[in-house]
This record gives structure tokens, sequence and C-alpha cells, in this order.
């Protein structure tokens, strides 16, 4: 793990890399810390979901005490609600229920 680049009320966001089998080079990728003992819903609706091309790439997770941790590809341009405030005043209602 590299350095937290988010955090919220049950988790913490890490900037990681994962070599993939067969992969020249490494991967960028974010870590979730997630502090809570009910995530088989979140697990279960990513394998459900699998690849999707509007979605970051769910590639896997362990068990690191009483966290869990995701690992998920990097978002490079940061998380969704993140950029959404930067255009909080210009979003219509019609651009909302969109989203």
């Amino acid at each position: 793990l590299h350095e937290q680049i988010g955090q919220g009320a049950f988790k913490k966001v890490h900037r990681g890399t994962l070599t993939l089998p067969g992969a020249k080079k490494a991967t960028d990728v974010a870590v979730l810390q997630v502090n809570s003992k009910d995530v088989g819903a979140e697990i279960e609706t990513l394998l459900r979901l699998g690849r999707h091309p509007r979605l970051v790439r769910f590639f896997g997770q362990s068990k690191d005490g009483d966290d869990t941790l995701f690992v998920m590809e990097l978002a490079r341009m940061g998380s969704l609600d993140k950029r959404l405030e930067e255009f909080e005043e210009t979003i219509t209602p019609q651009h909302r229920l969109a989203i």
C-alpha cells in the first residue's frame, strides 16, 4: 500500500499497485479498507455485475483483522461525488436524475 488518498465514516482508501499474472507492469489500484462486519452484500453486487465499462474493475478482497480490504481499479479522475461537487452550481435536476 502507498499513501492514503481518501477516508469516509467506515473506510479508508489507499493507493496501491498490483501485478497481474502475465502482466509486464504493475496496475495502479485503490485499496478500500472497510471497517464493517457486513460487507457481503457489496461483494455479492460487485461479483454479480462483473466487468462493466462504466464501473471500476474489482480485483478481489481480503480480510485484515476486523477490516475487509477491497482491491479495485484506481479511478484516475477521482471519486464521482468529488467530481460532482466541482459542478454543483451547474448541474440541473434533470442531470442529477440521469446520473
